[in-house]
């Protein structure tokens, strides 16, 4: 669906400070198994962050961010390979 990554990952956390540690597991989980971080947006602001792998992106929000961007509407096409009810 996109020549910018094979995987986006969309998750909510709780707060900031949860939101920084998923961040911060995800990306160190990820470069024990061999895929290195490229880029990193929004860790400071704690609303949403951006973690680009590559091949990988992630976006981690509050709520309110998540709401408000939506990045589900524009994905909704995408075929979902995981997803908590």
């Amino acid at each position: 669906m996109s020549i910018i990554a094979d995987y986006f990952i969309i998750a909510t956390a709780a707060n900031g400070i949860q939101l920084n540690a998923i961040a911060n597991a995800t990306e160190e989980f990820l470069e024990k198994h061999g895929i290195k971080l490229n880029h990193m947006e929004g860790y400071r602001e704690s609303k949403w962050v951006l973690l680009d792998f590559g091949v990988i992106i992630i976006h981690l929000f509050l709520q309110e961010e998540r709401e408000l961007y939506n990045l589900e509407r524009i994905w909704g096409d995408a075929e979902r390979i995981g997803q908590e009810n």
